[in-house]
Formats: C-alpha cells, sequence, structure tokens
C-alpha cells in the first residue's frame, strides 16, 4: 500500500521515484552512505534499510509518545544517522523500516500525515467503485482496475 501511495504521489508530481535521501527528507542529517539510495529503492527493498532493524530502534517507537507522524520523523533521523546495512541498490533485503521510510516520505511531499494520505489518495479510491488507475511504476507504465 505504501509503494502505490508513492506511486499516486509520483503520478502527481509530488515525489519522483529517482529523489535521493536528501531531497525526500530536508533536514535530516543522513550518514553519507545513503546519498545515492532513492524512493525508489527504498519502495523495493533494495535502499539498504536492515531486514532485522536494531533493538534500540524498535524500544524507541514502541515506546513513543505523541503523533505517530512524530514518531517516523524520529525512526527516520536514527535510521539515517547510521549506515546502511549494504549500500543502497546492491541488493534485495525486505525491511519494514524501508517502508516507514517511504511513508514518511510520502507524508512529506504530500504536506498531510500517513494516515490521511492513505485513505484520501488509496482507500478513497478503492472504495469508490470501478475505477482505472494508470501509474508509472519503477519505469513501466501499468493500468490497475480496482473494482468495488
Amino acid at each position: 500500500m505504501t509503494a502505490t501511495l508513492c506511486a499516486i504521489l509520483v503520478a502527481e508530481g509530488a515525489l519522483k521515484w529517482d529523489d535521493k535521501i536528501a531531497v525526500l527528507f530536508p533536514g535530516v542529517k543522513a550518514d553519507e552512505a545513503w546519498a545515492n539510495a532513492t524512493l525508489e529503492m527504498l519502495c523495493t527493498n533494495r535502499a539498504g534499510v536492515a531486514g532485522e532493524p536494531k533493538r534500540e530502534d524498535w524500544l524507541a517507537l514502541w515506546t513513543h509518545r505523541g503523533e505517530p507522524i512524530d514518531a517516523r520523523r524520529m525512526l527516520t533521523e536514527r535510521l539515517l544517522a547510521a549506515a546502511p546495512a549494504r549500500p543502497p541498490g546492491a541488493g534485495f533485503e525486505y525491511s519494514n523500516f524501508s517502508f516507514t521510510l517511504a511513508g514518511h516520505a510520502a507524508e512529506l511531499a504530500g504536506k498531510e500525515p500517513y494516515e490521511t494520505l492513505i485513505v484520501k489518495k488509496l482507500f478513497n479510491l478503492c472504495a469508490g467503485g470501478l475505477r482505472v488507475l494508470s501509474l508509472k511504476i519503477f519505469n513501466s507504465s501499468i493500468n490497475v482496475s480496482l473494482v468495488n
């Protein structure tokens, strides 16, 4: 769902698949090894985000008090401050936190919290009946029929 939300924002011009970490997260101090990681890499689990996050990152997330957008910002800062688990683009490893980063990029670009954007841009689209959604996803154009 997060990758689809990002694809919608790409289609709308709010994001680009080749946007790099510095563009996606302005003001966040990222380790220089993240420099070439892109939104596409985040959405395809090729950005170098560890599949098994550090215990202290999970603990910080679970004990966070406040708004979810603030928790995602905190996690983004923690993850990007350290070097990636592997060089961006070097291989595939599924990571929930990769999608957390992509979701935070979406909410920054969409100027609304992730929970609001996913409802407005994706769930409401699905609930609206038969629709055809044409998106360019990772250099391939696709048409998706959404049926209610």
